[in-house]
Formats: C-alpha cells, structure tokens, sequence
C-alpha cells in the first residue's frame, strides 16, 4: 500500500481562531470534492474516507488573514489522489486559495518504538498486568488489542 502526501499552500481571506482551522479546511476539501459527481457519492457514504488532512502550518493560536499557510492531506486512494493533484491546487472559496501543490510518497517506515500519550490499564482475571505477568505478555496483549480495533 503507497501513502501519499499532499503537501498545499494557501492563502488566507479572512481571520481564523485555531478553534476553526480544521472545520474551516474540511469544509474547503468536501467543497472540492463534491464538485465531482463520483466524489460526491464518496463523501456521502458510509464507508471509510481513506484520506485525512492536519491543521495550518505554521502552527498559532489565530491566524490572521492576507497571509500564506501550509496543510497538508495524507491519501492512499490513487483516485483521490489524481483528482486533488488536477482540480485542487488552485482551487478557492472565501476562506482560502490554493497556490501550490506538491505530492510526494510517503517511504514505509517499520515501527520501532511506540509512545502513547494515554495511558494504557490493561487487566485480566488475576488483576493488573504487572503483577502476575512479564512484559512479554503485556506487549503480546497490546499488539492483539491494537489488531482488534484497528
């Protein structure tokens, strides 16, 4: 499976709070999409959407109009993928212009180590892992449990 980055600079029309970045920058891909007959049947189903985007770049609490921003979009559908590559890079609204477009393959990177901000409480019929277990059955366990949900 390829990943692929989308790498977007845009313009910014009006003042935004870091508050309203991302339902701001949402709104603005759904906008390009639904333009397209076939990617407007992808936005209203069900089913996974297998791209996501993160937020401004240069990250700030407010973000002031008349300035240039970066985002970016992550995608392993090759049909999104060329679709956004031909009809996004000077698309526009009243929030944002696109001014350049830039896509790269993301390199399969094996995970090494794991860090997790939450913390993880993991129990079993003996009570805490760290008890009655080892580490090998704590690391067993986790990587079942990050199977299952994924």
């Amino acid at each position: 499976m390829k990943v692929y980055e989308l790498n977007i600079k845009t313009y910014l029309f009006k003042n935004l709070d870091k508050t309203q970045v991302n339902e701001e920058l949402s709104k603005f891909i759904i906008e390009c999409l639904c333009e397209d007959q076939e990617f407007l049947k992808y936005h209203k189903s069900k089913d996974y959407k297998f791209y996501t985007h993160d937020s401004l770049i240069p990250i700030k609490d407010y973000y002031e109009k008349d300035n240039l921003y970066n985002f970016r979009i992550r995608t392993i559908d090759e049909n999104l993928l060329k679709y956004l590559k031909n009809n996004f890079s000077k698309y526009f609204n009243d929030t944002f212009q696109n001014l350049k477009l830039d896509i790269k393959e993301i390199k399969k990177i094996p995970i090494k180590t794991l860090y997790t901000l939450q913390p993880i409480v993991m129990k079993n019929d003996d009570g805490y892992w760290a008890k009655n277990n080892d580490l090998n059955f704590f690391e067993e366990r986790l990587k079942i449990n990050l199977i299952k949900k994924y």
